[in-house]
C-alpha cells in the first residue's frame, strides 16, 4: 500500500463516519417501499463499495470517469423531488460525491507524486552529468548532430526572412539579383562569426554546463510547485474529514460544513491542476494564485444561488468531471512537454553514438569470433565439463558415501587394513613360537614331555615371548653356534613377527577410531563441494534479488539520500511546538516519504515494516509539529541504521 493510499483511506473511513453520523437523523421510518427508490438505493450502495479505498485502492481516472458516468446515467445526483424519500436520498447521494471526490484526490496526489518522481530523475541525470568532465564531453558528442541541425535551421529562417524582408521570395527572384542574395548571406555569416567570437571567450564544456544549469534549475522549480501544490491539496482538501464527527453539534450546519468542504475540495484540485499547467510562477504567487481562484469561484457560486444551501451535488460532479476529463490530462501533457524541454536528451540522441561505434565495430568482432571459434567452442566445453565433474565428484559422490555409511554400508567403511591380517599374523606367531619351544624342549630335555600348547598360545596373545627370548639370550652367548643350530635366527624371525603383530594391533586401534569417527570424515569431505555450490546459487540469486547485490546498494543509497533531505527539510525550521512545515516543504517531505517506504521494501526486513509504517505516519503527520517529526525521523536513523 503506497503512501497516498494510507493517506486517502484515512480519510475515506472518516467520511463513512460522517455519512453515518449523518444518516443517523434522518427519519428513516417514512422512507416509502417504491421501486425507483429501492433501485436507486442499491445502485448508491454498489457504486459506494466500488470507490472503497480499503477494497480497491486509489482508483485510476479511466475508472473513475466510468464509475461517474454511470451514476449520473442512474440519476443519483439529480436533485429529487420534495417527498419523504428526499433526505435520506440527498444525504447518499452527497456521500456517494464525497468518495468520488477522495477518490479523485488520491488520483491527483498519485499523479503529482509520480510527475515529482520523473522530475527528480531528471534532475539526479543533470547532476551526474555536471558532476563529471567524462560525462559532460559524452554529453556534447551525444548532442552535437541536433546542435549542428538547429545552426543549419536558424541559418535558413534568417534567410528567409532576409529574402522577405528584401522582397527575393522565390528561386527566380534569387537568379535576377544573385548579387544581392550573396550580400545577405554574407551578411548572415558575418553575424554567426561575431556570436561564436563571443562564444569563444568561454570553453565549449562551460558553455554547456550552464546549459545544463539552466535545465536543472527550471526542472527543480517545477518540482517545487508540485511540492506546494501536494501540500495544499494535502492540508486544504476534505479538511472537514480529517477528524472524526463531533457528537453534539447542529445537524443543518454540519451538513452545509460538508456540502461547502466537498465543493471548495474541487475547486482546489481543479485551480491547482489549471496553475501547474501554465507558465512558472514563484511558489508563493502560486500558493497565493490557487487560493484567491478557489475563494472567489466559491463566493460566485453563492452569489448566483439565493437559497441557504447554495450548493448541490450536481455541481460537484460537474467539477469533478471537468477535473478528470480535462485537467488532469492537460496537466501530463503539460509536464510532458516541459520534461522533453528541459530534461535528459531523446532516447535516439543518447544511444546514437554507441550505435554506431557498435555497428562500425560488428565485422571486426564478427571476424575474431570467426577465427576463434574453435577455441571459444573449446573453453565453453571445458567450462561445462568442469562444472559437471565438480558436481559429480565433489557433491554427488561424496552424498552417496554419506547415505552408506549412515546406512552401515561396508564397501562405504573407512579402513586402513583389512579385517584378517591381524588375525592371520597371530596365528602365525603362535604356530612359531609353540613349534620354536617344541624343538627346544625335545632338544634340551630327554623323554616325550611335551610342551603346554594351550599355555604357550594364551600367552603369546598376551604379548608374552618368554620362552624364545630365554632362547635367544642363549644363544647370544654363543652366537656361532646358535647361528649354525638355527635357533638365533629363528628366535629373530619371530621377534620381527611379533613386531609385525605390535604393529597391526596398533594400526587396529587407529582403524578402530576412524571407523567411529566414520560419519564426520563424511561431512567433512562434502563440505567443500557443498559450500561452493550454495555460493555460487546464492551469487547468481542475488542478481535477480532486489534485496542483495547491486540493486540493493542502489536502493540503500536511495533511502539514505532521502532521509538526509527529509533532515535538511526540518532542520530549517525552529523547535517550537507551534512550527509548522510550509506547503512546498510538507510536499517535498511527503514526496521523499514515499521513496522511503517504497525503498524500504528492498533493505528493511519484513518483520520490521509495521513499525517503520508507524514512524513514516508519524513523520508525515503536520499536525504534530515539526519537533515530533524530527524526532520521529531520528528514530527512523537510528532504528534501521543496521539495514542501511
Amino acid at each position: 500500500m503506497s503512501l497516498v493510499t494510507e493517506i486517502v483511506s484515512r480519510l475515506d473511513i472518516n467520511i463513512d463516519r460522517h455519512h453515518s453520523h449523518a444518516i443517523a437523523n434522518v427519519n428513516l421510518n417514512t422512507l416509502s417501499e417504491s421501486a425507483s427508490y429501492d433501485r436507486n438505493a442499491r445502485s448508491l450502495q454498489a457504486t459506494a463499495r466500488a470507490l472503497s479505498v480499503d477494497s480497491h485502492g486509489v482508483l485510476s481516472r479511466r475508472t473513475l470517469l466510468r464509475l461517474l458516468d454511470q451514476a449520473r446515467c442512474d440519476n443519483l445526483f439529480s436533485p429529487q423531488h420534495e417527498d419523504l424519500n428526499g433526505e435520506a436520498f440527498d444525504e447518499r447521494s452527497w456521500f456517494l460525491v464525497a468518495k468520488f471526490t477522495t477518490q479523485s484526490l488520491g488520483t491527483i496526489l498519485g499523479l503529482l507524486l509520480e510527475q515529482s518522481s520523473l522530475l527528480g530523475a531528471e534532475i539526479d541525470y543533470w547532476n551526474d552529468v555536471l558532476g563529471s568532465s567524462l560525462y559532460t564531453g559524452h554529453y556534447t558528442i551525444q548532442t552535437a548532430p541536433s546542435r549542428i541541425w538547429e545552426w543549419m535551421w536558424e541559418v535558413i529562417s534568417n534567410l528567409k526572412a532576409a529574402s522577405a524582408r528584401e522582397n527575393l521570395t522565390s528561386l527566380n527572384a534569387i537568379n535576377r539579383d544573385w548579387k544581392r542574395f550573396y550580400q545577405l548571406v554574407q551578411n548572415n555569416i558575418q553575424r554567426g562569426l561575431l556570436k561564436s567570437t563571443r562564444d569563444t571567450l568561454s570553453s565549449p564544456l562551460t558553455r554547456y554546463r550552464l546549459y545544463m544549469r539552466r535545465n536543472r534549475r527550471a526542472l527543480e522549480r517545477l518540482k517545487g510547485l508540485n511540492a506546494s501544490a501536494i501540500g495544499i491539496l494535502l492540508e486544504e482538501c476534505l479538511t472537514f474529514a480529517s477528524n472524526e464527527p463531533p457528537p453534539d453539534t447542529d445537524q443543518i450546519k454540519f451538513n452545509l460544513e460538508r456540502y461547502h468542504g466537498l465543493f471548495k475540495t474541487v475547486l482546489l484540485m481543479e485551480n491547482t491542476l489549471r496553475d501547474l499547467s501554465q507558465p512558472l510562477d514563484s511558489p508563493k504567487n502560486f500558493e497565493e494564485n490557487i487560493f484567491l481562484a478557489t475563494d472567489n469561484g466559491f463566493q460566485e457560486k453563492q452569489r448566483s444561488s439565493f437559497e441557504e444551501q447554495s450548493v448541490e451535488a450536481s455541481d460537484v460532479v460537474e467539477r469533478l468531471l471537468y477535473v478528470l476529463r480535462d485537467c488532469i490530462p492537460g496537466n501530463l501533457a503539460y509536464n510532458q512537454k516541459y520534461i522533453r524541454k528541459h530534461g535528459r536528451p531523446s532516447t535516439l540522441a543518447r544511444y546514437w553514438f554507441p550505435t554506431v561505434i557498435t555497428l562500425m565495430s560488428l565485422s571486426t568482432s564478427l571476424r575474431v569470433l570467426t577465427n576463434r571459434k574453435a577455441e571459444l567452442v573449446e573453453w565453453i566445453s571445458e567450462f561445462g565439463a568442469t562444472v559437471i565433474d565438480f558436481w559429480r565428484n565433489w557433491v554427488l559422490q561424496p552424498v552417496g558415501k554419506l547415505i552408506g555409511t549412515i546406512r552401515h554400508d561396508e564397501q562405504s567403511e573407512i579402513a586402513i587394513m583389512s579385517r584378517t591380517s591381524l588375525e592371520a599374523d597371530r596365528q602365525s606367531l603362535e604356530r612359531m613360537v609353540i613349534d620354536f619351544v617344541s624343538d627346544n624342549s625335545s632338544q634340551g630335555q630327554s623323554g616325550n614331555v611335551q610342551p603346554d600348547v594351550s599355555t604357550i598360545t594364551a600367552q603369546v596373545r598376551e604379548g608374552d615371548l618368554t620362552t624364545v627370548l630365554k632362547a635367544y639370550e642363549r644363544d647370544l652367548r654363543k652366537p656361532f653356534m646358535g647361528t649354525v643350530r638355527g635357533d638365533l635366527v629363528r628366535a629373530l624371525l619371530i621377534q620381527i613377527q611379533k613386531t609385525k603383530v605390535d604393529v597391526e594391533i596398533a594400526m587396529g586401534g587407529i582403524d578402530a577410531l576412524l571407523k567411529s569417527q566414520e560419519l564426520v570424515f563424511g561431512f567433512i569431505g562434502l563440505t567443500p563441494g557443498l559450500l561452493i555450490t550454495y555460493s555460487g546459487v546464492r551469487w547468481v540469486a542475488s542478481l535477480f534479488d532486489s534485496r542483495k547485490g547491486f540493486r540493493a546498494g542502489v536502493e540503500k543509497q536511495q533511502f539514505r539520500n532521502s532521509v538526509r533531505n527529509i533532515d535538511r527539510i526540518l532542520g530549517a525550521y525552529p523547535t517550537d511546538p507551534d512550527s509548522v512545515l510550509s506547503y512546498r516543504d510538507y510536499g517535498l517531505c511527503i514526496y521523499e516519504a514515499q521513496i522511503l517506504k517504497r525503498r524500504a521494501q528492498y533493505t528493511i526486513p519484513r518483520s520490521f515494516l509495521a513499525i517503520f509504517q508507524q514512524d513514516l505516519t508519524d513523520l508525515t503527520d503536520l499536525s504534530q509539529g515539526v519537533r515530533r517529526q524530527r524526532n520521529a525521523l531520528h528514530r527512523i536513523q537510528w532504528t534501521y541504521s543496521k539495514w542501511i
